[in-house]
């Protein structure tokens, strides 16, 4: 039997709405909640805030990029256990929600 993966994405197609503040408090609770490992995506490859706060948990990603579409697809829905959170910067919103709809992501 699998373990389940929790995927959070925090999204909005505004900027300055508090997605990466949220996604920071949301790692933190995780962090401080007893998870060993989390995983974050930057999603905004121009201003990577996320990553400043996170680097060791934090990898930054160019939606536009077709390797980082892929990787970031295969870690999204690899069953591995261990909790994901997305922010996703408004400037990638629409460019995300098109690769996940190409790749089937919902319907997995």
């Amino acid at each position: 039997m699998s373990n389940r993966t929790p995927v959070y994405i925090l999204c909005s197609p505004r900027p300055r709405s508090g997605k990466t503040f949220l996604a920071r408090l949301l790692l933190d609770f995780m962090r401080f909640d007893g998870k060993a490992a989390v995983v974050a995506f930057d999603v905004n490859p121009h201003e990577p805030v996320l990553s400043e706060f996170l680097p060791r948990v934090t990898r930054v990603i160019d939606i536009t990029n077709t390797q980082h579409q892929m990787m970031l697809s295969d870690l999204m829905v690899r069953d591995d256990g261990v909790p994901k959170v997305i922010d996703l910067g408004a400037t990638s919103y629409e460019t995300f929600f098109d690769v996940a709809g190409d790749i089937g992501f919902f319907e997995e």
